[in-house]
């Protein structure tokens, strides 16, 4: 989808409005081609709680991750490296909240999980 390149493009470019704006279009469109859970969905949904981790949205961003996580672990398995990935990005987000318990937590999962 071009939309979403040119939303990456855009977050490169440090244009963090209008890539969220964008990338909150691709979602959209691909919840509706595809559904809520299908992979380009889900990789669409993580770059944009990553856009809205930059923009100071730490609250979105983590509700984002948490579900990106929570469905990519149903689909794809607890160990797969794209659920990894994006635990290992909920945790960054909870450590820049403040939540420095749970964060420790999530990133000794994917410490322990990596390890396997």
């Amino acid at each position: 989808m071009a939309k979403n390149s040119l939303a990456g493009v855009m977050w490169k470019q440090n244009e963090l409005p209008g890539a969220r704006a964008l990338f909150e279009a691709v979602v959209e469109a691909r919840e509706a081609m595809d559904g809520g859970e299908a992979p380009d969905t889900l990789n669409a949904k993580s770059n944009l709680a990553t856009v809205m981790m930059y923009q100071g949205d730490l609250a979105g961003a983590r509700g984002l991750y948490e579900a990106v996580a929570e469905a990519k672990a149903r689909r794809l398995g607890p160990r797969h490296a794209e659920t990894l990935s994006t635990k290992y990005n909920l945790a960054t987000v909870m450590t820049e909240q403040g939540d420095l318990p749970g964060a420790r937590v999530v990133y000794e999962a994917v410490a322990e999980a990596q390890a396997r």
